[in-house]
């Protein structure tokens, strides 16, 4: 296989593959199967444990979200659960906690819950 080869493979496993296979060559390509390895490895788990915060969940509510977080208490609370929430789902898929698949799934639908409270909160306020 050749190291231009190895850029047209799509699925991070068949690329692993592919660089293990390489790795049987040269020293030089292995370092740079090596560093392929490495770099496919940091690109997914970046692309694949993006957080949600709620300006990314409602991008054209930005004001309305400021306005309420410093003016409605009960809205603040909700900010805030679904950021604890957000970041405690964030740092079990980014691997830095562990937890079930079980307790992942949980967190993530009280996410869920909190967000449709605030859509609701956001919608009243449009109509308000």
């Amino acid at each position: 296989m050749m190291l231009h080869e190895i850029m047209n493979v799509t699925t991070s496993h068949y690329k692993n593959v592919a660089l293990v296979d390489l790795a049987q060559g040269s020293h030089f390509v292995r370092a740079v199967a090596s560093s392929l390895l490495n770099q496919t490895h940091n690109e997914e788990i970046d692309m694949s444990h993006v957080q949600h915060e709620l300006a990314d969940e409602f991008p054209d509510d930005h004001q309305i979200l400021h306005t309420l977080k410093l003016n409605d208490a009960h809205f603040a609370k909700l900010s805030e659960a679904h950021h604890d929430l957000n970041r405690e789902i964030h740092r079990i898929e980014s691997g830095v906690e562990a937890a079930s698949d079980d307790r992942l799934e949980s967190l993530k639908k009280q996410r869920l819950t909190l967000l449709d409270d605030v859509a609701q909160i956001i919608a009243k306020t449009k109509v308000a």
